[in-house]
């Protein structure tokens, strides 16, 4: 008998960074991202969760806030602060992606299974969905292709829903 185990790097992580980055690129397997932009400077990431041997990578490059773990079996909860306009591109194998506006900004999330919900202010921006099984819910916003902020999600099973407030 082969008996085989895996190390799990499970707990809690957090990094800060007192600059505010110009943007934010996360790519996580499975789980949740929650990201919330705020009226402060700086940016910060906590991870929970386990992970088959991996923690995310986490880092400032050419100042964008590079938020990693690209293996299929990585899980956990991301929680990622950034100042509020910081463009955002996420990637997500299957999970939940949550992500609240303090003002507009660009987002871009690519999503295989779950749910991506977008709380930002009412207004006009331009939309781009894809989605291949489940519902698109919009409330508060419209879509207009001249507006200055796009808000781009593939969702390939799931739902997905933008709220303005």
């Amino acid at each position: 008998m082969i008996l085989l185990l895996l190390a799990c790097a499970a707990g809690t992580r957090e990094w800060t960074f007192d600059e505010s980055p110009d943007a934010v690129v996360a790519t996580f397997g499975n789980g949740e991202v929650h990201v919330l932009t705020t009226e402060t400077d700086g940016a910060s990431v906590l991870w929970e969760g386990a992970s088959l041997g991996t923690i995310p990578h986490v880092g400032v490059l050419d100042a964008v806030l590079l938020v990693g773990a690209e293996c299929r079996a990585c899980g956990g909860s991301l929680d990622i602060e950034v100042p509020a306009g910081t463009p955002l591109d996420v990637t997500l194998g299957e999970g939940a992606v949550n992500i609240d506006l303090a003002e507009p900004s660009d987002v871009h999330v690519d999503l295989d299974h779950g749910s991506v919900e977008i709380v930002l202010p009412a207004g006009d921006y331009d939309l781009a969905f894809r989605a291949g099984v489940g519902s698109v819910t919009l409330d508060g916003v419209a879509h207009d292709a001249e507006a200055p902020n796009r808000i781009d999600v593939t969702l390939r099973a799931g739902d997905i829903h933008i709220a303005g407030r």
